[in-house]
């Protein structure tokens, strides 16, 4: 069954969502190869907010999953527990393969925070400031303006002025996405081009900026970006099905990107879109790069959330540097994170002040995703946990 108003599926999941919350989830799989439910936690429960929670999303995502606008695998956690796991769809039509949580997505731009931790481990190592600008360590970057004006901060918070090569214009990435195999290849893009506005004075997403940040990565540690968050961010994590793979390249449980966006077909027209998913294969750049483009599974994922929070890949100062965390007032909340989404790809990766963590990785169109970064910050949180932004 497949709703083609999004307001009416929202609807129905409205109602099945509020409806479970003074219910408990039920724990266990349905059967083999099929959806997965909230598992038993790892240790003693939490509490009733954690069991209401469970519940909610576990609603919310059989709701949607059957309504085919989710594919892909739903997990959350609190500190060293394991909520909640959910697996639904395929990962491979033409195989059967299904999804699961050792499943890789590609991340689309969830990559962008393993560029973040890499530019900490890089400070707290004395190889670079947030201060330093770009020609401090790129000497050789064609825009004078880049070199002389925009900082590693400038890159980090999205105020840098460069633009985002893929967005805005669409058909010379596709066009040469084969060609993109390193950081370099994604600097030949954008680099001569000019800022669309002053460094530092309005926020603007760019990949651009964190292509730049890659090749910092690389000058300051002497590695490619790919060997460098390999070695300090995936192997001390643990990360063992995470990596930056060629299109080409045969790998194990690996999800097809899933698109209606007619830019599969060779149709750029803006909305254009298929009657059916195809494959977005031919979308996809060679290899991905500091900017997006990567692969994980959730169970990696969460890894990597337990690495930062017991301060293996950084110390306590740099960890709260990276997470961002103040003191909290009474019935706030915070996060750290990021999500990605792009033709058949969307995902969603937070830590919360409170020791959650949402991961949510689809080989679906967004907003298959970003739809639960919502609904936790807008509803789940606040009703159940009473716990609302910080001013």
């Amino acid at each position: 069954m497949r709703y083609a108003n999004q307001s009416v599926l929202m609807g129905v999941i409205a109602a099945v969502v509020f409806g479970a919350c003074a219910t408990t989830a039920r724990v266990g799989a349905e059967k083999p190869g099929d959806m997965q439910g909230p598992l038993a936690p790892d240790r003693a429960s939490r509490g009733l907010e954690d069991s209401a929670l469970v519940a909610v999303v576990d609603s919310f995502t059989r709701a949607f999953a059957a309504a085919d606008s989710f594919s892909g695998v739903v997990m959350l956690a609190r500190d060293d527990d394991t909520l909640y796991s959910f697996a639904n769809g395929f990962a491979d039509r033409a195989s059967g393969t299904r999804n699961g949580p050792n499943t890789r997505f590609n991340l689309a731009s969830n990559d962008k925070y393993f560029t973040r931790i890499a530019i900490r481990q890089l400070q707290q190592a004395g190889k670079l400031t947030l201060a330093d600008l770009v020609g401090t360590h790129l000497p050789d970057y064609p825009n004078a303006r880049v070199r002389n004006e925009v900082t590693i901060k400038h890159l980090l918070d999205g105020r840098s002025g460069l633009r985002g090569f893929d967005s805005d214009d669409d058909r010379k990435y596709r066009a040469n996405r084969m060609k993109l195999r390193s950081i370099d290849d994604y600097l030949a893009l954008f680099a001569t081009d000019s800022l669309h506005s002053t460094p530092g004075a309005t926020y603007a997403y760019s990949n651009a900026g964190y292509v730049v940040l890659g090749k910092i990565i690389e000058a300051a540690s002497g590695q490619s970006y790919y060997d460098y968050v390999r070695r300090h961010i995936f192997e001390p994590a643990g990360m063992a099905s995470t990596g930056y793979y060629a299109v080409d390249e045969v790998v194990a449980n690996m999800a097809v990107p899933y698109t209606t966006s007619a830019k599969a077909m060779g149709n750029f027209a803006a909305g254009a879109k298929l009657p059916e998913r195809q494959s977005a294969t031919p979308l996809l750049a060679y290899r991905g790069s500091s900017a997006g483009g990567g692969y994980s599974t959730a169970h990696d994922l969460l890894r990597l959330a337990r690495a930062i929070t017991s301060h293996r890949l950084l110390d306590a100062a740099h960890t709260d540097s990276l997470l961002g965390f103040s003191a909290q007032k009474p019935g706030y909340f915070e996060w750290d994170g990021w999500t990605g989404g792009s033709e058949g790809m969307n995902t969603v990766y937070y830590l919360h002040s409170t020791g959650h963590v949402i991961i949510v990785l689809s080989n679906y169109d967004p907003p298959s995703a970003t739809v639960y970064r919502r609904m936790l910050w807008n509803e789940w949180f606040p009703k159940i946990l009473g716990l609302k932004f910080p001013a």
